[in-house]
């Protein structure tokens, strides 16, 4: 072998070592999210994932490589998407969740395999008992109950409740009536299947005991729209509150004047929320990705993947990281409790009023 050749291979040798490490430095670490990217609960879904490629190139500088796979809100679909994304796409963390019934149903799979979970949108108040690796960024079902109730029962004496056969809704329901012990409000409750399309006799059997006021108690825009044009038609002409689903852009534009006089529980509005810095951060994604039609989504989908990040980049054990550590976000400092549970406050009671929104009460 002459010394030409002998230096070829070293130099041949050097250049693969170099684009290898090149490689394996550029290696991305996979973080799997789990959302409603279709179904009725998909303007969720789609708020979620540009905030989180947003918030991949702010805070994480595009070193994830973002995985999303679509639960369409189901227990099933998302039981399927978090072993692909587990089984198949050897996903390191999993983030997402719009739908309580899709956190709940794969939370025990993702606490038995030790996977960290940073659950964004969805509130049901059990997903917070599911173990050590669970944790969240949105107040509990529990939290808006109480505040919703504190609201209503200061101004009526009876109230139809009309709630959707789903982990959200059925968890609120349960934390609302919870909080009537003492039959402070007469309450007249009945519950309808998503795909119900006629709510005409339910609402004609619960209109007979008089109420003086209703909650539709909804899963989606959709279907809270249904309900309260066929009330509507009907010509029963209380006052109606809810919860969160009003706040949507798509429901303000489809319910049009049926929307006056709506009052509901809700996340603070983003622009009472965002500290100065968070306001320039929200102007860019805004000027870059558009308008979000649950504006008040966007805190606590960008506080998660904040919150794993850093615990990701910290090499400490993620878990007590997490647990110990105070975040300075667009909202101000927050923290996580022992169950993995955000502290913070930030609920407020919302008004519609000529196709607008005014916080008619807020906890901050």
């Amino acid at each position: 072998m002459t010394t030409k050749t002998i230096k070829a291979l070293i130099l041949t040798t050097f250049y693969i070592t170099i684009f290898n490490s090149n490689v394996l430095s550029e290696e991305k670490i996979k973080l799997g999210i789990s959302a409603p990217l279709t179904g009725v609960a998909s303007n969720w879904g789609d708020d979620l994932k540009r905030t989180l490629i947003f918030a991949n190139e702010k805070l994480g500088n595009n070193k994830y490589e973002l995985i999303f796979e679509d639960d369409k809100c189901t227990t099933k679909d998302a039981v399927t998407v978090v072993k692909k994304l587990i089984d198949i796409e050897k996903v390191d963390y999993i983030m997402g969740y719009a739908c309580s019934g899709s956190a709940m149903a794969t939370a025990p799979i993702l606490q038995s395999k030790n996977i960290l979970t940073m659950v964004l949108v969805a509130a049901a108040n059990k997903i917070s008992d599911t173990g050590d690796h669970i944790f969240r960024t949105v107040l509990k079902n529990k939290n808006f109950a109480e505040v919703l109730y504190q609201h209503i029962s200061k101004k009526h004496e009876k109230l139809a409740i009309i709630s959707e056969e789903t982990d959200f809704a059925q968890d609120l329901l349960n934390s609302f009536v919870d909080l009537n012990l003492d039959n402070r409000i007469k309450l007249y409750s009945e519950s309808f299947f998503s795909d119900s399309t006629d709510f005409r006799t339910m609402l004609i059997k619960i209109n007979k005991n008089k109420p003086e006021a209703i909650f539709i108690n909804a899963q989606s825009e959709t279907t809270f729209l249904a309900n309260l044009k066929q009330l509507r038609q009907l010509n029963i002409q209380i006052p109606v509150y809810g919860a969160f689903m009003p706040a949507s852009k798509i429901f303000l534009d489809s319910a049009g004047d049926l929307s006056e006089g709506i009052e509901f529980v809700d996340m603070s509005p983003i622009d009472d929320s965002l500290n100065s810095h968070g306001k320039k951060i929200y102007k860019e994604f805004i000027e870059n990705y558009g308008e979000l039609d649950q504006p008040s989504g966007f805190i606590p989908s960008y506080e998660g993947f904040r919150a794993l990040d850093e615990a990701i980049q910290s090499n400490q054990d993620p878990i007590k990281f997490l647990t110990s550590k105070n975040f300075n976000g667009l909202a101000g400092k927050w923290s996580f409790d022992d169950s993995g549970q955000i502290r913070t406050k930030g609920i407020v009671i919302r008004r519609i009023k000529n196709k607008k929104y005014k916080t008619i009460y807020s906890d901050q």
